[in-house]
């Protein structure tokens, strides 16, 4: 049973949830304040910058926000004669709104480019789930561009990601020159050629690939993406020409 917003103090404008992206009035569930003084109080009287914290609960995804709000007499501005008071400057503690930076491939394509785009664009939107399709179409598409690179022979239309995987393990010059400590690294390799296996059913059967009705969560979705994201990253600095 769903508390009604009137048993709630709620905050005086809308805000956007910074999980579900949906901008609505926040129920208050605790909130505090504070202020201290800057600059030179003995020649200016100094300044009191305000403070106001507020944790806040999403009415649509239920999930918890913290607010920081940050005022001050100093950042009062005027236009022509008239005087305004200070805006209100608004931040998220929780969660963080700063966006990862973004995957960037040296070796890549207009193809790969616009997938990695698409996982980049849809996780903050609509969710990792959706994601994972584009994620796992960029992996494809650069595996098969890495072997064209390097003149090993593989089926456009029969060759999965497990398969053109394995060949750039056996054929490419750059895997097969490691020596010395980096050599210890082919054990972790041989394990994401098995995790190659896992990608296919879990794209083609819990993701937005195909209608299917039981879908990954999003912890789960953004485990697969990170997955394709760091094996990309590996290869795309070890194989670059």
């Amino acid at each position: 049973m769903v508390d009604s917003q009137q048993e709630y103090s709620l905050t005086a404008e809308q805000v956007q949830c910074g999980h579900c992206k949906v901008k609505a009035l926040m129920r208050i569930v605790c909130e505090g304040e504070d202020s201290y003084i800057v600059g030179d109080v003995e020649q200016y009287g100094g300044d009191d910058v305000h403070h106001k914290w507020q944790v806040v609960k999403c009415p649509v995804c239920c999930e918890i926000n913290v607010l920081q709000h940050l005022s001050s007499s100093l950042w009062d501005y005027e236009i022509g004669d008239e005087r305004f008071p200070s805006p209100v400057y608004t931040t998220f503690l929780y969660p963080s709104l700063e966006k990862e930076k973004p995957l960037y491939l040296k070796i890549s394509s207009q193809a790969v480019e616009q997938a990695i785009a698409d996982v980049e664009a849809l996780i903050p939107t609509t969710g990792a789930v959706s994601g994972v399709d584009r994620i796992h179409t960029a992996l494809h598409g650069y595996l098969g561009l890495v072997c064209v690179q390097a003149d090993i022979e593989f089926s456009k239309k029969n060759d999965g990601i497990t398969k053109l995987f394995k060949l750039l393990c056996q054929s490419h010059p750059k895997l097969q020159s490691v020596t010395g400590n980096s050599k210890k690294i082919d054990p972790l390799l041989q394990s994401f050629a098995g995790i190659m296996d896992s990608l296919n059913p879990i794209r083609n059967h819990a993701s937005l690939a195909h209608p299917n009705e039981n879908l990954l969560d999003k912890d789960e979705a953004m485990l697969f993406i990170n997955v394709v994201r760091t094996l990309l990253q590996y290869l795309d600095e070890k194989l670059r020409l």
